[in-house]
Parts: C-alpha cells; sequence; structure tokens
C-alpha cells in the first residue's frame, strides 16, 4: 500500500487486511445480488427472442414461399432483430458481471495470502 503523505509503498497491518478482506466480502455479496437479476434478465430476454424466433421461422414454414432452412432462420432473425440486440447485449452484461465477480474472488484470495504471510511474520 502506498502512504498518501511520503508516497512511500508501507506493508499492511493484519487489522488492515481484514478490514480490507471484510469489505470485498460485503462488496461481493451486493455483487452477487446483481449477478442473480442480471442473469434473470439475460433469461427473460433470450426467452423473448427466441419465442419471436420460433413463430417467425413457423410463420415462414407454413408460407408458400420456398426458403432454405439457413435463410427462414436469417429472415427470423432480421424479424427479430431488436430482440436478438437486447438479448445479445444482456448476455454481455451477463458475462461481465460474471467476469467482476471472478474478480473479487481473487481480489479476496491474495489478500488472503497476504493474511497468511503477516500472520507468519509474527
Amino acid at each position: 500500500m502506498v502512504d498518501p503523505m511520503s508516497g512511500m509503498r508501507r506493508v499492511l497491518t493484519q487489522a488492515e487486511i481484514e478490514h480490507k478482506i471484510e469489505d470485498l466480502c460485503d462488496l461481493l455479496g451486493e455483487s452477487i445480488d446483481e449477478y442473480r437479476d442480471i442473469l434473470e434478465a439475460a433469461v427473460t430476454a433470450e426467452m423473448t427472442y427466441k419465442m419471436k424466433q420460433y413463430q417467425t421461422v413457423i410463420g415462414f414454414a407454413n408460407s408458400e414461399i420456398k426458403m432454405t432452412v439457413v435463410e427462414k432462420n436469417a429472415r427470423a432473425d432480421l424479424h427479430c432483430s431488436d430482440e436478438l440486440a437486447a438479448h445479445k447485449l444482456a448476455d454481455a452484461r451477463r458475462e461481465s458481471a460474471k467476469e467482476g465477480l471472478r474478480s473479487l474472488h481473487t481480489r479476496i484470495d491474495a489478500l488472503r495470502t497476504l493474511s497468511a504471510n503477516a500472520r507468519a511474520a509474527t
């Protein structure tokens, strides 16, 4: 940690490390709650997109126009472009939140290592 007065690095005390771990654990708990909400939104967006896509593909199948499967799916995606975009954005938010949780876990693990080292040094 950098001392704000001198600008030099200093060793964290055991109490400071424990306090940082507690803060990160609190943040992890909040982040898990947010992640649950993000997952629910991602699932809802995916289901909305898929339902509209399926309905569109079925509509094409019932029409007299001849199309390949690839063309039907492409036309369905064009027809559902707003839902597809919402689904992709929700999925990106989910991945971002997941990476944030991984980062918090890594930071907590690093502080636990520092804590063990501080205990061993005393």
